[in-house]
């Protein structure tokens, strides 16, 4: 194995490009993002915030999950709510486009890739997985915790 991770390739606005989905950012939405299909054509609307260079990881976060509802979900409605991590066992939709997310910012084959070179994932090992896949260290944590809940990963030695 190569002594050094390599990034993942998905970059999320580089794919709303080539599937054709819309992407503008609203100064009073309420939630992160939101995704809709309108005449056969998809639309994200990210809050403003995002737009800042500041907020480019839950950016590439947030924008991947809608377009994982375009690839997904055509055809299915849910109300839209607030997508936080503690939700997302309440709306099989919402998981399912959050795991698309994670396997394209922040791959299995990386993390395991990662517990190989590291032996271990603590909280500074979080922290350059998040650096490596540009995503904030709350999202590493929480694919984690999937992962091994789902029994996708053994869990490694914590620090």
């Amino acid at each position: 194995m190569d002594r050094h991770l390599r990034p993942p390739l998905f970059d999320p606005e580089e794919a709303a490009t080539q599937a054709g989905v819309d992407v503008s950012y609203w100064a009073h939405l309420p939630y992160l993002g939101l995704y809709t299909r309108h005449e056969g054509r998809g639309f994200v609307a990210l809050r403003a915030d995002l737009e800042h260079s500041s907020s480019e990881r839950l950016r590439r976060v947030v924008l991947a999950h809608e377009l994982a509802h375009h690839a997904l979900h055509v055809g299915v409605y849910t109300n839209p709510f607030h997508c936080r991590r503690d939700e997302l066992a309440t709306s099989h939709v919402e998981a399912q486009a959050e795991r698309w997310v994670a396997e394209r910012l922040c791959p299995l084959a990386l993390i395991r890739d990662a517990i190989a070179l590291w032996g271990h994932i603590g909280g500074e090992e979080i922290a350059d997985l998040a650096d490596l896949a540009r995503v904030p260290d709350a999202f590493v944590t929480w694919w984690l915790a999937d992962l091994r809940q789902r029994g996708m990963l053994l869990a490694p030695r914590l620090c």
